[in-house]
């Protein structure tokens, strides 16, 4: 069984235009992992971008295919 690790720097999250690193986020694998799924969910469940919401929904149910 893999170690179990608390909050760890495991990524590097870069900003896509300036490649400059970014402090403060939390990676999530919901396609890997039904904790993170369901975080996914709840976010797509609370968000009030109607846009983002949808193509949250649309990434959850493929996932869940």
């Amino acid at each position: 069984m893999a170690e179990e690790r608390g909050l760890y720097n495991k990524y590097r999250v870069v900003e896509t235009e300036t490649h400059i690193g970014i402090e403060g986020h939390f990676v999530l694998r919901p396609a890997r992992d039904p904790t993170a799924l369901a975080a996914l969910i709840h976010y797509a469940a609370l968000t009030p971008n109607k846009e983002l919401a949808a193509d949250l929904q649309d990434w959850i149910e493929r996932m869940q295919a």
